[in-house]
């Protein structure tokens, strides 16, 4: 898990669109998608006042191919401003499934990565390049 900052939330029925901060990093701001599907809210927009800090879970799902990359650094970049989309370059550390795997994005830290078919030409230390939708599972208890 990593620690962040909520900034804002656009909802619409169950789904949630935030704006956050990386603790680890207080200039860099993202976007991350979620479903809440225990809790339909109208369509909306919420400004956190104060500094909220949570525990979140990251993963980057949609994933439709992945690509060996000649690129040297990796890295997670978000170039549609209010969208979740993200393109990403990282290192493959481990495989969970035939759809699954999880990935260091550097900084970021590790994802994990949800493609939308099938791929065995995925194996540990590889460096891939993909594009998908950043999710986030907020920790609750925090």
């Amino acid at each position: 898990m990593k620690k962040i900052e909520l900034v804002n939330v656009k909802y619409d029925g169950y789904e949630r669109l935030y704006k956050i901060i990386l603790t680890n990093d207080s200039e860099r701001i993202m976007f991350a998608y979620s479903v809440e599907p225990d809790e339909y809210i109208e369509s909306g927009f919420y400004q956190f006042d104060s500094k909220k800090i949570v525990e979140a879970k990251f993963f980057i799902e949609w994933v439709r191919e992945v690509n060996l990359s000649v690129e040297k650094q990796v890295m997670i970049l978000q170039d549609i401003e209010n969208s979740s989309h993200v393109h990403c370059i990282g290192i493959v550390e481990k495989i969970i499934e035939d759809d699954s795997f999880t990935c260091n994005l550097g900084d970021f830290g590790t994802v994990i990565v949800e493609l939308e078919k099938n791929n065995r030409d995925i194996h540990e230390n590889m460096k891939v390049e993909f594009t998908g939708n950043l999710s986030v599972e907020i920790n609750k208890t925090t």
